[in-house]
């Protein structure tokens, strides 16, 4: 659950920054896609892959993988910046 909110807290970021166009319907990839290419869309297509493992790949994430997901979206918080 804590990788899916992390995942959604992301994509909310990039729409008050007006960086993406959330809404209903599109999928991970239509927001990966939005953006230019750069460490931002890398960033976000590295959260989405863990986002889709753990969420519809019914994967547990352990407290290893789950500290990886969160190291790599402070890091890609720090280039939103």
């Amino acid at each position: 659950m804590a990788t899916r909110l992390i995942f959604l807290f992301a994509l909310k970021v990039l729409s008050d920054k007006h960086l993406i166009d959330f809404k209903a319907g599109k999928t991970n990839h239509d927001y990966v896609e939005e953006l230019q290419k750069g460490e931002i869309k890398t960033g976000l297509n590295e959260l989405s892959f863990y986002f889709d493992y753990a969420w519809y790949g019914n994967f547990a994430v352990n407290e290893s993988q789950f500290q990886k997901v969160n190291n790599t979206f402070a890091s890609w918080m720090q280039k939103i910046k």
